[in-house]
């Protein structure tokens, strides 16, 4: 008996049935990927299935394999004039509303920034029509005007053909009302999830367990203190995304800003049990050699049980065992933060208020413990 099955979803279906988890923010494709992606759309090329699970109490399916597929499609939907070729499509009816306004008879520094004008309107009228979908059959024309007023108002009626042939040529591009996704939803047991992300992406880099089951726990914040392990935390949460932003040129990470990161003193709770797991690496330095700090399955799961022992629970229990509903992580010990970040040293929760002192004492635990195991 197989634990998945196939489909095809119309994209704006598949919209309303899932979510997008968020273990860390993430690395996201760089423009001219996104843009060969589209194209290859356009061209009616096949393109990957999504891996979908439906995890237990949840009301939509979270997208385990192909973020940056999806996400490039619902950025096209939003932003289609980001991505449609102008030049490649419209090439004539730009020169046509230059002829039509007199825009070509002025001197060619004026009629380059003429064009260039032209075009910045066309792409606005082209997102409105993908975003609010009640255009004026007029604005176009409107824009034109206002941009060069010596035009030819008998020209406008041309102009509003000119438009009406500009959307139809957008929504023959990509046509997401009708896109069929290729899905794969798993319907085996969360605890397999790793293994199935591996195997679909053979030759790509395998997530961590701790990663895969994380996107039932990106709910929760965690409002750092000003403590000197807090500011460990965050430092190193920040430190870790501008480490992957210059090890791989072209990429972003998604909603991230320093800034703002200093300035809130917010992160995940997955970000700041990352964090945590490097802590206590270099903290217990008599346990792990210097180099383990490079080994993300080792971090995620110090960084994780770390947490567990602070919690007073089994570590077997952070990912939930087969069969068993609980995840630890979400349970009556957790501060319920699903609206508002909850600060370590929240009075009504004493586990998560001793989780400043805690690394202090990690140490001389971990060395003992390895001393009693030898």
């Amino acid at each position: 008996m197989s634990n998945y099955r196939i489909e095809t979803i119309n994209f704006v279906d598949l919209e309303n049935q899932m979510t997008i988890p968020t273990y860390q923010r993430p690395i996201v494709w760089s423009k001219s990927q996104k843009l060969a992606f589209i194209d290859n759309i356009s061209r009616g090329f096949p393109f990957g299935s999504l891996l979908l699970y439906k995890y237990d109490n949840a009301e939509q399916y979270s997208l385990i394999d192909g973020q940056q597929r999806f996400t490039t499609l619902r950025e096209y939907q939003r932003n289609p004039q980001e991505y449609f070729p102008i030049e490649a499509n419209a090439s004539c009816h730009i020169e046509s509303l230059m002829s039509l306004t007199g825009a070509n008879q002025q001197p060619e520094d004026a009629q380059a920034k003429l064009k260039s004008q032209f075009v910045a309107a066309i792409k606005e009228m082209l997102r409105l029509h993908a975003t609010t979908r009640n255009l004026s059959s007029s604005y176009l024309a409107k824009k034109i005007k206002e941009i060069y007023p010596a035009s030819n108002s008998a020209s406008d009626l041309d102009i509003v053909d000119i438009q009406g042939n500009l959307i139809k040529a957008l929504d023959e591009y990509v046509n997401l009302s009708t896109l069929q996704i290729p899905c794969v939803f798993f319907t085996g047991d969360k605890s397999e999830l790793p293994e199935v992300f591996a195997n679909v992406n053979l030759g790509g880099k395998k997530l961590t367990k701790y990663q895969v089951f994380a996107a039932q726990w990106n709910r929760y914040k965690i409002q750092l203190s000003q403590e000197k392990y807090s500011n460990e935390i965050l430092e190193r949460t920040i430190s870790r995304y501008e480490s992957l932003t210059d090890a791989r040129e072209g990429l972003e990470i998604e909603d991230f800003s320093s800034e703002e990161m200093r300035r809130e003193r917010v992160v995940t709770l997955p970000e700041f049990c990352r964090a945590l797991g490097e802590l206590v690496i270099e903290q217990c330095s008599a346990c792990w050699p210097a180099k383990t700090i490079e080994q993300d399955d080792t971090v995620d799961t110090i960084g994780y049980n770390t947490l567990a022992i602070a919690f007073g629970i089994r570590p077997q229990e952070i990912a939930g065992r087969k069969g068993d509903n609980r995840v630890c992580l979400t349970s009556s010990r957790m501060p319920d933060s699903k609206t508002h970040p909850q600060p370590l040293s929240d009075s009504s929760n004493a586990h998560s208020r001793n989780m400043a002192r805690l690394t202090v004492v990690l140490q001389d635990t971990y060395v003992n413990l390895v001393q009693r195991s030898i």
